[in-house]
């Protein structure tokens, strides 16, 4: 598969990041990520990115600054960036919040893996929506 596009991974945990990181590199062969430590972080890499239909966003809920469910809704109000596809990767599993999350416009909500492997199932179905993105 060729370079499918950039993923924005933002989560303020460095383990989690890093494990996600790993896998979507393992899975998704000359992938472009960009890391960002917190909802603000992200943000601020985003606007200046040039190419929206390229991207996927990655982020955690629960983190300092702006959290993902803040990130979600204000990417949702700009037109240049509202159809971004955003998964968030969260510990939450409350039904209530989940509903909540896809009421602002997330595309994906994926409970936060534990193991190695679970890992490298997220990156797969990361894979998956990309090739779904270029039309394969």
């Amino acid at each position: 598969m060729k370079n499918p596009a950039t993923i924005y991974l933002a989560d303020d945990d460095f383990d989690d990041r890093s494990m996600l990181r790993d896998a979507l590199i393992a899975r998704i062969p000359g992938v472009e990520i960009v890391e960002a430590f917190d909802g603000q972080d992200l943000i601020d890499k985003i606007k200046p990115a040039s190419s929206p239909l390229s991207m996927i966003i990655l982020t955690d809920w629960n983190m300092p600054r702006l959290d993902g469910l803040e990130v979600a809704k204000i990417m949702k109000s700009d037109p240049g960036f509202k159809n971004i596809p955003i998964v968030m990767v969260s510990t939450n599993k409350e039904q209530k919040m989940i509903q909540q999350a896809y009421a602002a416009g997330i595309s994906k909500y994926i409970v936060k893996p534990v193991l190695w492997t679970e890992f490298l199932s997220v990156a797969e179905n990361i894979r998956s929506g990309f090739e779904k993105l270029a039309g394969r």
